[in-house]
C-alpha cells in the first residue's frame, strides 16, 4: 500500500499558522525562513525554554502561562499534536509559545550555544528493543548538545516511565559530567513518592502513567550550577 500524506488533514493544517507553527525536516531542522522567525521572536524575550516531544501541548502551555517572560518552544513530529498545541495557544492568545514541526536532534543543533534557560524531555519513546536503542533521544550526541545549548545555570529536566532507559540515561549523563560542568542535582526512580514536586506540571503521558499507578522516573541536571 502506498502511503499518501494528503490523507492526513493535519499535514495541510499545520501550514495555515506560519507564525505559530515553524516547519522543517528530520534531517536538516527548521527551514531558513522558520529559523528567522524564531530568531526574531527570541529578541523579544529574555528567557528561552525548550520542550522536546511536546505532544499536544499540555505541559508546554501551562509552563508558558506561568512564565510570560519566557519564550517556550516545543518540538514535535506528529502533525495532529503540533496543530492541537497551536490551536490551544491561539485560543489563549499566548504570545510566548511556538511549536516546531521538526525532529529534535536536528532542531537542537540549530540552537545557539549558551542560549537556553530550561530544557524539558518528558516521556520520550523508550525504543526498548535492543536494535532500536540507537534511536533513543537521551543518548549519543543529544546530551552533549543539551549541555552546549544551556546557559550557565540552565536546567535539564527528564522524565520517563521506562526504568531501564532512565538508568541508561543517568549513566550517560554521568559520563558527560566527567568532562563538563553538567551536574546531576536530583534523581529518582519514583519521584512522585520521593521528591517534593510542588512545581510539577503533568504532561498528557504523565497523567496516563500516573493513573496506571506506575512509578515514574525523573532527573534534573544543571549546567555549571554556580553560573560562572
Amino acid at each position: 500500500m502506498t502511503f499518501r500524506p494528503d490523507v492526513n488533514p493535519y499535514v495541510a493544517l499545520i501550514k495555515t499558522r506560519p507564525e505559530r507553527i515553524l516547519c522543517g525536516s528530520q534531517k536538516s531542522g527548521l527551514t531558513a525562513e522558520a529559523l528567522e522567525i524564531l530568531k526574531a521572536k527570541l529578541q523579544t524575550f529574555p528567557k528561552l525554554a525548550l520542550e522536546f516531544g511536546s505532544g499536544s501541548g499540555g505541559h508546554l502551555i501551562e509552563r508558558a502561562q506561568q512564565s510570560p517572560d519566557t519564550l517556550f518552544v516545543g518540538s514535535e513530529i506528529r502533525f495532529k499534536r503540533v496543530f492541537r498545541t497551536a490551536e490551544k495557544a491561539d485560543e489563549k492568545r499566548m504570545a510566548n509559545l511556538i511549536i516546531c514541526h521538526v525532529e529534535a536532534r536536528a532542531f537542537l543543533k540549530q540552537i545557539p550555544d549558551n542560549s537556553v534557560d530550561k530544557i524539558y524531555v518528558l516521556y520520550p519513546d523508550p525504543w526498548d528493543k535492543q536494535r532500536w536503542k540507537k534511536n533513543r533521544l537521551m543518548s549519543g550526541t543529544f546530551l552533549p548538545d543539551i549541555f552546549r545549548a544551556l546557559k550557565p545555570g540552565g536546567l535539564l529536566e527528564y522524565k520517563t516511565d521506562h526504568h531501564e532507559y532512565f538508568n541508561s540515561s543517568c549513566k550517560e549523563l554521568g559520563e558527560i559530567s566527567k568532562s563538563t560542568d553538567m551536574v546531576l542535582t536530583e534523581s529518582s526512580a519514583n519521584y512522585l513518592a520521593e521528591i517534593d514536586c510542588c512545581d510539577n506540571i503533568e504532561s498528557e503521558f504523565e497523567k496516563l502513567f500516573k493513573s496506571q499507578g506506575l512509578p515514574l522516573c525523573m532527573l534534573r541536571a544543571v549546567k555549571n550550577p554556580l553560573g560562572i
